[in-house]
């Protein structure tokens, strides 16, 4: 049926209001979420409901709606070191070395609700602070400026959008989005996301990860398990997980095989690969002597699943005591 003159200037109006506007929904399920999310919020002021995501894991890793505890274990720890890592990235916290802000840890930290689906296993998460306990410690909402966004939120829907990156690399990845993205959050946010993409590959996890917002469009991306081998091959190769610092202190043992000890004012020895440095960098530094190191910092997977940063000299220098 034809549109009536009065009907179709009532779009172009309608369209014209909503040019230039973020869109507040991609799918008609967030048409009915954020209906009942309108209702729930009515009478409350601020910002009470809790946003919620979705990690949906199938491929040749899943055998009817089962897959191994210890793979699916991993893969949930690594992809809860992702997600602070990238809020701590956004924090301008992207050093390997160091532990992240408390605050930051504690904002970003998620909680897991699991339940089967035909043919895949289904992991449903959500922030551990909710949003009255992140924006209004007082009790009160401001009058104005509301906060409405948590940090947890932020940083999933970044993760989200890496995995989007790393299911759409070009043949050609020189340029790609995911190199650019994965090397403007720091080695901290690669190494994490390193070790989670190998998990995923390794164990053949086809991924859909989902992030639903109060009032904000679904995020979601769809990662093959051959796509997060390759993303995490081009993280690996590219060396966008290695990081520099310079490392100062007393040095207790020179050699171009073992490891350099360092000292530094903190009591605690540092030991530092020396493969990188020739006979003659090292040949005028003597034991006792006060040196600084540049170091090139990668940290691997150890034992457990626990961190491990290994460090390996670039160049070094004796200083002068006084």
């Amino acid at each position: 049926m034809a549109m009536s003159d009065r009907a179709r200037a009532i779009q172009q109006r309608i369209l014209a209001e909503a040019e230039g506007r973020p869109a507040t929904w991609s799918t008609p399920d967030d048409l009915a979420r954020m209906a009942i999310e309108g209702v729930s919020e009515h009478e409350t002021p601020g910002r009470a409901l809790l946003s919620e995501g979705t990690l949906h894991l199938a491929g040749d890793g899943v055998e009817g709606s089962s897959a191994s505890m210890s793979a699916v274990g991993e893969v949930m720890t690594r992809f809860q070191k992702v997600v602070t890592a990238v809020g701590a990235a956004r924090a301008n916290f992207r050093e390997v070395r160091g532990r992240f802000p408390a605050e930051v840890v504690e904002r970003t930290r998620l909680q897991l609700v699991a339940s089967p689906y035909v043919g895949s296993v289904v992991l449903d998460f959500m922030p551990r602070v909710t949003p009255r306990e992140e924006f209004y410690p007082n009790g009160t909402p401001p009058m104005v400026d509301e906060p409405r966004t948590q940090e947890a939120d932020e940083a999933v829907a970044a993760v989200v959008d890496l995995f989007a990156a790393a299911g759409a690399i070009p043949p050609d990845a020189d340029g790609a989005e995911f190199l650019a993205s994965v090397s403007n959050y720091g080695p901290r946010v690669a190494t994490a996301l390193r070790d989670l993409l190998a998990r995923l590959g390794t164990n053949r996890f086809e991924t859909d990860l989902v992030w639903r917002e109060p009032g904000r469009p679904t995020r979601r991306a769809i990662l093959q398990s051959a796509d997060a081998e390759r993303a995490k091959a081009l993280i690996v190769s590219r060396e966008l997980d290695h990081g520099e610092t310079t490392i100062e202190g007393v040095i207790h043992t020179v050699s171009d095989s073992t490891s350099l000890v360092v000292v530094g004012a903190d009591g605690e020895p540092v030991y530092i690969n020396p493969r990188n440095l020739s006979p003659q960098q090292l040949s005028g530094i003597a034991y006792n002597s006060l040196v600084r190191v540049v170091v090139d910092v990668l940290a691997v997977e150890g034992a457990g699943g626990d961190s491990v940063v290994k460090y390996f000299a670039k160049s070094i220098q004796t200083l002068d005591p006084s």
